[in-house]
């Protein structure tokens, strides 16, 4: 049976990109299912449940592109180191992006770097701070506006946010996802325990639009106005709680 908070981390990381959540399961040898099993499931696809109006029909938003190596796939590929790297790099800068593969429209994409040195790769290996910083200061000379930015002395590396669009609710959708990840064992990677995280700073940009309120959806909390400001554009947060997953709702007139 997985834990809990794994089956939690799984199910919200489908959310925050805007897909459904199917959780397969395998039948007891005694051929019945098992009641423990689905409890567990339950648990966890209530909290799903409940996060419905926010998170149907939402756009995705992005503003980078990330080109994937496979344009073959078969039951003998693996997934590229670059990739994985690039993945993880993007992710921990709070970057919004798109894995894409040249068949697919690239005239939404802002211009392209190349480097001599494999730094994803690299990256994935060994995640020197070093090639984090270069690549970080090359997206700023390349878009100095980034739809999110997090705070570096403020928001921890793992947590992870996209930002989505509701045209229903005429709102931009900050999803905060944080699980940290252990190796406990040789050959595994697990999650077992969230641990809370405390006045986080983001910054979303929202533009010219005007901000009628801020939210965040789990806690059922307004956030006031002194946990954000509007300038330049953004909307500069203070997210005084995430207890592994919120939305944060910034509701626009």
């Amino acid at each position: 049976m997985k834990n809990e908070d794994a089956m939690e981390y799984e199910c919200f990381q489908m959310l925050t990109m805007g897909a459904g959540c199917s959780i397969g399961d395998q039948l007891h040898p005694r051929g019945r299912l098992s009641d423990a099993t689905y409890d567990l499931i339950g648990r966890v696809y209530s909290q799903v449940e409940a996060l419905e109006p926010y998170t149907l029909n939402t756009d995705t938003m992005a503003d980078i592109a990330v080109m994937t190596p496979e344009r073959e796939w078969n039951m003998d590929s693996a997934l590229s180191d670059s990739l994985i790297g690039a993945n993880r790099m993007l992710t921990e800068l709070g970057c919004q992006f798109d894995i894409i593969d040249p068949d697919m429209d690239f005239t939404r994409y802002g211009d392209v770097v190349y480097f001599s040195h494999p730094l994803f790769r690299i990256y994935k290996d060994f995640a020197p701070s070093w090639v984090k910083a270069v690549f970080a200061d090359v997206l700023d000379l390349l878009m100095p506006r980034q739809l999110v930015r997090k705070d570096d002395g403020h928001t921890v590396s793992g947590l992870e946010v996209q930002l989505r669009r509701s045209g229903s609710r005429n709102s931009l959708m900050l999803h905060c996802l944080y699980y940290p990840c252990k190796k406990s064992a040789a050959n595994l990677y697990t999650i077992d325990e969230k641990v809370p995280l405390f006045d986080q700073r983001v910054r979303v940009y929202a533009g010219d639009a005007e901000i009628e309120s801020v939210r965040a959806v789990r806690q059922g909390e307004v956030i006031s106005e002194r946990d954000y400001t509007v300038a330049d554009g953004y909307v500069e947060l203070n997210i005084p709680k995430i207890d592994g997953y919120e939305i944060i709702e910034l509701s626009l007139k």
